[in-house]
């Protein structure tokens, strides 16, 4: 295969890839709020002084806990780790650490191979987030769920107290 033929597959690749990077955040926003939304319910029922069993607790504790655990996964979701694959002229990180001026001559000197293996490597790279990113939320969403139970015997229990 030519290298603009590869080019050209490799940019639409890391295209598709960014997408997925961005429909994995669109799920964060939702998951945060229900889950917090969930928590503060959980504790103005405790606070307000309902019935404080024993059950009732460690019911309390258990759909908290998942909540909580649900939280810790969208908390490493939205902060991922972003080391790039060395010395990229693509990725943002190690663009960062170069001047303007030493960027824009490697720039200027990149030969097609290299694009092509820069391509390669970013799109490695960005496959990695993305799918880092998917594991955490899909775990903070089964968490959510998981927690759904308990949450509403507790909301039952500590309201009807």
């Amino acid at each position: 295969m030519e290298n603009n033929r590869k080019i050209e597959l490799l940019e639409k690749s890391l295209e598709r890839l960014l997408e997925w990077i961005r429909s994995a955040d669109s799920k964060i926003a939702p998951v945060l709020a229900i889950d917090t939304s969930m928590l503060a319910v959980l504790v103005v029922l405790v606070t307000s002084g309902g019935n404080r069993s024993s059950f009732g607790l460690v019911v309390f504790a258990a759909a908290a806990l998942g909540l909580l655990i649900s939280l810790i996964f969208l908390l490493l979701a939205v902060f991922p780790r972003i080391s790039g694959p060395g010395k990229s002229l693509i990725y943002f990180q190690d663009i960062l650490g170069v001047s303007s001026d030493i960027y824009k001559e490697k720039l200027l000197n990149l030969t097609e191979g290299q694009y092509v293996d820069d391509l390669c490597k970013q799109c490695h790279r960005i496959a990695v987030i993305a799918g880092s990113k998917y594991k955490r939320v899909r775990l903070a969403m089964i968490f959510q769920f998981v927690s759904l139970v308990p949450w509403l015997l507790a909301v039952f229990m500590l309201y009807r107290g």
